[in-house]
């Protein structure tokens, strides 16, 4: 099983007498993988921002560094005053490779998101995003699922769909997953953990990235508004 830790750093800096760095250091993206055969860490860019003094946890139900990139930014975005670090391991969806309808991928993100609950009780955060296809008069929409909980409410949201071109829906009836089939049509490698069908069809004017996160951020709806969602 990999272990993906993605997470910020501080450089240049010293901290002070209470353990915190100062406001405004310059600091350092970074993600580990860890599995059984080896460790790895690799910097991603360099920015500047405060830390606070106590770190929420988040486990995310994936080791794919764009879902986990993607939570960090939603939950820093929606709770701008509070830090967090963000962890993924891999878990099973429990339904096929690729789900063909909402109700198939929806319960894909439950039992993620319910295998996390079990084995990372000491999270404060859990969050699970499964993608899926639904039938079109033409073929495929693409969209995902995301869940968010944290021991005492859970919040969800829908991304929003697409279509998918010809060629990509004559393979996925072949049985070809979404990635697998953007690879073989537009010659990339591995693009399910990079930008994604929505990223190569919109010539990356919206990434992968950024299409989980307005979803994810519906998802934390409820945690905005806790008076609201008891």
């Amino acid at each position: 099983m990999n272990l993906i830790w993605f997470g910020r750093w501080s450089i240049n800096s010293q901290p002070k007498s209470n353990g915190l760095f100062p406001i405004d250091e310059s600091v350092i993206n970074f993600f580990c993988i860890f599995n059984s055969h080896s460790f790895k860490c690799s910097s991603i860019a360099l920015i500047s921002f405060q830390i606070s003094s106590e770190l929420k946890r988040i486990i995310v139900a994936s080791t794919n560094p764009v879902k986990i990139s993607c939570a960090l930014t939603a939950f820093e975005q929606a709770f701008p005053h509070e830090k967090f670090k963000v962890a993924g391991t891999e878990t099973p969806s429990g339904v096929s490779h690729q789900p063909l309808s909402e109700e198939e991928t929806l319960k894909g993100a439950q039992n993620r998101l319910e295998f996390i609950k079990a084995y990372q009780k000491d999270a404060d955060y859990f969050v699970s995003i499964e993608g899926g296809l639904k039938k079109n008069e033409m073929g495929y929409d693409a969209f995902a699922w995301v869940i968010v909980h944290d021991k005492r409410k859970t919040g969800k949201a829908q991304t929003a769909t697409f279509e998918l071109p010809e060629p990509i829906n004559s393979l996925i009836d072949q049985g070809l997953e979404l990635g697998y089939a953007d690879d073989k049509i537009f010659k990339r490698k591995d693009s399910k953990r990079k930008n994604g069908s929505v990223g190569i069809l919109t010539k990356n004017i919206i990434d992968r990235t950024e299409y989980y996160r307005h979803a994810l951020i519906l998802a934390l709806i409820p945690f905005l508004n806790k008076e609201l969602y008891k």
